[in-house]
């Protein structure tokens, strides 16, 4: 509307409410064999509010025993690859470019040795999800190394929050 110089746009606003747009979260997980961990991720696909996030699965070895369990579609990524090769951390970095994760949440050992080298390729914010309360000492050495790759850390237990925090040194504020 117009006069004595004042000039007014009407714009129609939406009585609706917008809805923020869905967090990706890529789930890498060495491999879907029958475990404790591996039925976490499965159960963590199935039951995230499928209006506020969006998620895939990532799965590095074959293996599978949770088929029937999974969301369907899933794992929408199977690089079947051996986990300690270059193709395993390229593949799990060529993922994480196509499929452009909000965040990366890695399990098990390997899964977060295998995020943790594949964000230094494609960055990503990264969440790794301890499982064990007792590591062999290579996973020791890499923990010590690597933690501060990770934006926080998840200790599954009391147990493993304490053994992260306290024999390896991690600091309470990122478990």
């Amino acid at each position: 509307r117009e006069g004595r110089g004042l000039r007014v746009k009407y714009v129609l606003v939406s009585s609706r409410p917008t809805m923020p747009p869905r967090i990706r979260v890529l789930y890498l997980i060495p491999s879907l064999v029958q475990g404790g961990a591996q039925r976490h991720v499965v159960e963590l696909a199935r039951n995230l509010d499928p209006e506020r996030f969006e998620s895939a699965l990532c799965v590095v070895r074959p293996g599978m025993h949770y088929k029937r369990e999974l969301p369907p579609g899933e794992p929408r990524f199977s690089l079947d690859r051996p986990l300690f090769s270059p193709g395993a951390v390229t593949g799990v970095a060529g993922v994480l470019r196509s499929y452009k994760p909000d965040v990366l949440h890695a399990h098990l050992n390997d899964g977060n040795l295998l995020g943790r080298l594949a964000t230094r390729l494609a960055p990503v914010p990264t969440v790794t999800s301890v499982h064990l309360d007792e590591m062999g000492a290579f996973y020791r050495f890499v923990e010590r190394r690597l933690w501060r790759r990770s934006d926080r850390i998840v200790g599954v237990s009391r147990g493993v929050g304490d053994y992260l925090t306290g024999k390896l040194g991690i600091p309470a504020s990122r478990v």
